[in-house]
């Protein structure tokens, strides 16, 4: 999604990441799932499907569910591109600002050290939201501000939060 778009994505909508399709988020996002109609980001089966943001326009996620997803490696799709896209993360936030988690599910990630990876961020927020059967680090800050508010950490292979550099306020988690 390029820089000066926006895009609104209602409750009950289903993205389904198949044959290895990331999304990369350089604009505005408004996902605005509700408890009975969350928005679902889905990897799929033998897919290696991740999410990237470098936005500094403020953005929302309500009642999303992220799972399945993977570490970022489009090295399978363009192996003369070695190491240009690849990351740790199955989600990564990478000099955003203003972007809010709130009531959300990141579960069941594939492979990658982090479920979520905030690097060179300004106010990435955090509220309510539940990390379930992470492979290794649920949540990575490097270098960010990040506000963690009444969050839940369950079967976590590593660190539930891991924060290098990084100013976190966590509050009721």
């Amino acid at each position: 999604m390029p820089k000066n778009m926006s895009l609104t994505i209602k409750p009950g909508v289903t993205i389904a990441l198949i044959n290895n399709a990331n999304i990369y988020i350089y604009g505005r996002v408004n996902a605005l799932g509700n408890s009975s109609n969350p928005i679902k980001f889905i990897g799929y089966e033998n897919s290696n499907s991740s999410i990237y943001i470098n936005s500094l326009t403020e953005s929302q996620f309500k009642f999303c569910k992220f799972t399945g997803l993977s570490a970022l490696n489009n090295n399978l799709k363009f192996p003369l591109f070695k190491d240009i896209w690849k990351t740790s993360s199955s989600i990564t936030l990478y000099e955003s600002s203003n972007v809010s988690f709130s009531n959300c599910l990141f579960a069941n990630n594939r492979n990658g050290d982090d479920m979520i990876n905030v690097v060179r961020c300004d106010t990435i927020t955090f509220s309510h939201c539940r990390f379930d059967n992470i492979l290794s680090d649920a949540l990575d800050s490097d270098f960010s501000n990040i506000i963690i508010q009444s969050c839940r950490f369950i079967l976590v292979g590593n660190d539930a939060i891991d924060g290098s550099n990084s100013n976190i306020k966590i509050d009721g988690s």
